[in-house]
């Protein structure tokens, strides 16, 4: 049991969440986290991963600092009604491959776990979720019944099956980071607002379990992150001493936090 407040076991590791307009770079920002001697273990739901990969020309030495998993597709490309349990059994095996990294001498700070993207993750099991209800539907089942029970089951996912994932993920001693899409509200609101694209009970546990989230947006032809909260996007982190405008460097971004946190545990 830890009992001194000063006592984190895994050390200075930060979980994050980074959103962003399809096709902005989000995939490529993670990945040149090996430029910076980062390893990387990789979760890829969207195929985006190989060709930003191939684009930014790594070497055969740099590809094999990344270990990548392909949950609920087979060797041949096809999709299969599993991608849930192949993601718990894969981070199981991600568990073990990163304690044996960091019990041969990989530090914690150099080890990425990456969901690129959570959203097409959760899309994806509340599709499975969802075929599995239908199916056993009669067909004298009114439509009402119907949507009533598909949103129990967005719910039972939500609250079961999506917590589990963040809790195994969490348990790896390692820097964590979740890749979503971005969605922008332009209901009921006086202007509109993006978030983080995940649905339910997952939004508010994931934005509440992370250490740093944010939107990754093109300004003057650059990519940058908003590390802020403002009332028309959601952003935010623990730290305090961020500007509002980051470039999107993650290491760099990440250098900066930790280096705040020490400095602050030093009193």
């Amino acid at each position: 049991m830890i009992v001194n407040f000063h006592s984190d076991p895994y050390g200075s590791r930060l979980v994050g969440l980074i959103y962003g307009r399809q096709k902005i770079g989000k995939t490529t920002a993670a990945l040149n986290l090996i430029r910076h001697g980062c390893r990387l273990i990789f979760f890829s739901y969207d195929r985006g991963v190989r060709p930003a990969f191939q684009q930014l020309g790594f070497s055969d030495d740099e590809a094999k600092k990344m270990l990548v998993f392909y949950p609920g597709v087979t060797a041949d490309g096809i999709r299969t009604p599993d991608v849930v349990k192949d993601t718990k059994a894969e981070l199981a095996h991600a568990g073990e491959r990163a304690a044996q990294m960091i019990k041969k001498g990989l530090s914690p700070s150099k080890l990425w776990l990456i969901f690129d993207t959570f959203s097409h993750f959760q899309a994806r099991a509340l599709s499975e979720a969802r075929r599995i209800v239908i199916g056993q539907q009669s067909a004298s089942r009114v439509d009402r019944d119907v949507r009533d029970a598909i949103t129990q089951v967005d719910y039972n996912v939500n609250l079961g099956q999506m917590r589990d994932v963040i809790d195994i993920a969490l348990s790896i001693p390692c820097n964590i980071l979740f890749i979503c899409h971005e969605k922008v509200d332009r209901e009921l609101r006086d202007k509109p607002r993006a978030h983080p694209n995940l649905i339910g009970a997952t939004y508010g546990h994931l934005v509440g379990d992370v250490d740093y989230c944010f939107r990754m947006v093109i300004e003057n032809g650059k990519r940058v992150f908003h590390t802020k909260p403002e009332d028309d996007e959601e952003a935010g982190h623990r730290l305090g001493h961020l500007e509002a405008v980051e470039p999107a460097d993650i290491w760099a971004v990440y250098q900066k936090m930790t280096a705040i946190e020490r400095k602050e545990a030093a009193g």
